[in-house]
Parts: structure tokens; sequence; C-alpha cells
């Protein structure tokens, strides 16, 4: 069988892959982060229950980000002027 030889255009990979193909390095990181989670996943009630009301809420407040969608920071422009109160918004 021929090896798959890269003609610019063909695939739109600059590393020759044919389309779809798996990096190994990606898959074998990967591999070693789930057999992580794993792991931690068998003591994360224990550490949780361990944590002071401090850090319960700090964790509470940072897994938010992934539950809830974030607020576009908006900026205000105003104006106030004097005699009757009069606020203007852009």
């Amino acid at each position: 069988m021929a090896k798959h030889r890269f003609i610019p255009g063909e695939s739109g990979n600059p590393k020759g892959r044919p389309k779809g193909a798996k990096d190994k390095f990606k898959q074998a990181t990967k591999r070693r982060i789930d057999k992580v989670l794993t792991i931690l996943e068998e003591s994360l009630d224990d550490d949780i229950k361990s944590l002071d009301k401090n850090q319960k809420v700090k964790l509470w407040f940072d897994l938010q980000e992934y539950s809830y969608p974030k607020l576009q920071r908006t900026e205000i422009k105003g104006e106030i002027t004097t005699g009757p109160k009069k606020i203007g918004f852009e």
C-alpha cells in the first residue's frame, strides 16, 4: 500500500496527515488525564465535605462559570446635570 503523500490543498492539514487522523500524543495525554480524574473522583465527596465555609463558597463561585453563561461586561456612560436630576445613558 502506498504511503499517503501530502499534496498542498488536498486535506488542508500542513502536517500531511489525512483528515480525521488522530494525534497519538493527544490521545495518550487524554487517557492519562482521564485516569487522574477517575482517581480524584473517588475521594471528591469527602474532600468537599472537609472544606471550611470560605473554601466552599470559593469553590461554588469558581464552578459557577461552567454552569451559567458569563454576562458581557457593559460600560455605562451617563451625565448628571444640576437642577432636576437628569440621567442619560448611551
